[in-house]
């Protein structure tokens, strides 16, 4: 096996993406989802947590949106959706939000036991809440900790 450097690393293409159609959208239509980056999902399973002033729990409020809004990009991997517009993709019809969601899992090779774990770690789900307690998604940059160990203020 040759061990590689840092730069032959960092070129690796290691993002795929699948064009998921949307008929509910118009006809022959769809959008590129696009495998997530580490950053990226850090900054998915982050979205999904709030803190009430006495314990952290898991915020499902728009939870499938969340992660269309990071996902689905243009042919630049520019994403398509901004922070501010995830409750308006969140009101879309949910067929097509969960065909969005299961394509950026299995591209991102989740299993539904890692889903599942963010549940356990915070507890039951409320799926009440604003997604303004959760950290913005449309900067780009997580936080460098893990859930489980970062209080949200």
């Amino acid at each position: 096996m040759r061990l590689l450097g840092a730069a032959e690393i960092i070129a690796v293409a290691d993002l795929p993406y699948e064009d998921v159609p949307t008929p509910e959208w118009g006809e022959d239509t769809g959008v590129r989802v696009y495998r997530l980056t580490g950053e990226e999902w850090d900054e998915f399973e982050n979205s999904t947590i709030a803190f009430d002033g006495e314990r952290t729990r898991r915020d499902n409020a728009n939870f499938r949106a969340k992660m269309a809004a990071i996902a689905i990009k243009d042919e630049k991997r520019q994403r398509l959706f901004t922070a501010d517009q995830v409750e308006d993709l969140g009101a879309k019809n949910i067929a097509t939000l969960d065909r969005i969601y299961d394509v950026a899992i299995r591209l991102c090779k989740r299993r539904k036991e890692d889903m599942e774990e963010l549940e356990k770690n915070f507890g039951p789900a409320s799926g009440a809440g604003s997604s303004s307690t959760s950290p913005a998604i449309s900067n780009g940059h997580a936080a460098n900790c893990s859930p489980a160990l970062m209080p949200l203020n």
